[in-house]
């Protein structure tokens, strides 16, 4: 379902963004557009690499898996409430923060892991020096962004991006509300085009004065996400929208349970025009929801009263992906395919590092995640057999194949359904090839 694409208008606004703290080796690898070298990647982080081939070539819908289409690339996106500041490295809710927000993969090759999120948004942040601890501690190397303006609580919203991904615009953005939005945009190794996210944590409380707060904040927002999507993104700041396309996502602790009371609605449909904005509200259920049945299970928040205050909202175009039958609509089972809100006790701790309670001691929100898609650049390299995206079939991938075959979550390489011997000789194949190759160039 084609849409076209703008930006936003030139909204009167203040501009501050946070310099990112991220290792200059990887911003220079990526602006030139270089690989990591596959012996870097394997040391740094060889079970992120490995779950992210799993989502982009196992877990993906099977629209996006036609024959003779190489697949979209796979974004895994975590927005979370941390509720009142990240603490310190050592205190109960930030250790149980990290046993699930991490890429950290405590029991190696086994059966736990964490999220391994390319991009983590949080709302109700207090501390950069925490965030920063937390970041080292829990997702090296990640770039870390956040906005200098804070609520009368001093909260603020931030960051964390993939340390292979060159960021190129990040502003704050004033909002009727009493928090500034983030908006980042960055390139995404492979896409075809660049993805912007606007993290956002909108007034909360139901008395008449918040309620309508939080649906100017909404109608402001929406605007905003329409006019960037229609018109173009100024990524220069030079008041020209010089950059058109891209994927679009809005996200955050939205504080409406599940729009019951309509002040989101500008979100979706534009205050004015009344007409689309192009963002979609996609309420994913837990993983426990998603086996049961019956009204969906949809809950982030966990005080009293539960509810769904913590959204992503994909644009129409990204969300096409997931649309199975193609008739422009989402049944739940759809949504499903989309993400997941992670309540630990849910797998028993599998995607916590083996800790059933974390998301229950981590915050009184539980983290939405989304495996967002974006179209892959067809001029690029793509093979399924290069497990660790070097864009050759090496040794390495051969090694990573077999380690994952023996865990029982090998990937399909040759694409006949089934995961068998024949997988294994057309990775070897492909290892022969370019050895061949190397040999003939010398």
């Amino acid at each position: 379902m084609p849409i076209t694409r703008r930006k936003p208008m030139n909204h009167s606004w203040n501009f501050e963004s946070h310099p990112s703290d991220r290792p200059t080796l990887f911003g220079i690898m990526v602006r030139l557009n270089r690989v990591q070298t596959r012996r870097e990647k394997i040391v740094m982080h060889l079970k992120s690499i490995v779950r992210a081939v799993l989502a982009a070539t196992v877990m993906l819908p099977a629209a996006a898996l036609e024959a003779g289409v190489n697949p979209p690339v796979s974004v895994r996106v975590v927005t979370l409430n941390v509720r009142e500041g990240m603490g310190a490295l050592g205190g109960p809710a930030t250790e149980a923060t990290g046993d699930f927000l991490t890429i950290n993969d405590d029991d190696g090759m086994g059966p736990n892991s964490g999220l391994n999120p390319d991009i983590v948004c949080l709302q109700e942040c207090r501390s950069s020096t925490n965030l920063l601890a937390y970041r080292d501690a829990f997702l090296a190397g990640y770039q870390f962004y956040r906005i200098t303006q804070t609520d009368a609580g001093g909260n603020f919203n931030a960051l964390f991006v993939s340390p292979f991904w060159n960021v190129l615009d990040v502003d704050s953005v004033n909002t009727p509300g009493p928090r500034n939005i983030m908006r980042i945009t960055f390139e995404v190794p492979f896409a075809l085009e660049p993805m912007t996210l606007y993290v956002c944590h909108f007034k909360a409380f139901t008395d008449g004065g918040s309620t309508a707060t939080r649906t100017a904040e909404a109608d402001f927002v929406g605007e905003l996400v329409y006019d960037d999507i229609n018109l173009g993104l100024d990524l220069d700041d030079n008041g020209s929208r010089e950059t058109t396309g891209g994927s679009f996502v809005c996200l955050g602790d939205m504080n409406s349970n599940n729009n019951f009371d309509g002040s989101l609605d500008g979100l979706f449909t534009h205050d004015t025009l009344s007409v689309d904005t192009g963002l979609l509200d996609l309420p994913v259920e837990t993983l426990f929801g998603r086996t049961v049945g019956g009204a969906p299970q949809t809950v982030t928040f966990q005080g009293n009263p539960q509810g769904r205050l913590d959204y992503v909202c994909l644009d129409e175009v990204s969300a096409a992906f997931y649309d199975s039958d193609s008739n422009g609509s989402y049944t739940q089972d759809e949504i499903n395919t989309m993400g997941f809100v992670y309540s630990s006790g849910d797998d028993g701790g599998a995607l916590a590092n083996g800790n059933s309670s974390a998301t229950f001691n981590a915050s009184d929100h539980r983290p939405v995640v989304f495996d967002v898609l974006i179209e892959r650049d067809p001029n690029g390299f793509f093979d399924l057999r290069d497990l660790n995206e070097n864009q050759i079939i090496d040794a390495d991938d051969l090694a990573i194949w077999e380690r994952l075959f023996l865990m029982g979550s090998a990937p399909d390489v040759n694409a006949d359904f089934s995961v068998d011997a024949d997988d294994r000789a057309y990775m070897k194949e492909g290892v022969r090839e370019t050895e061949l190759t190397d040999v003939s160039t010398r």
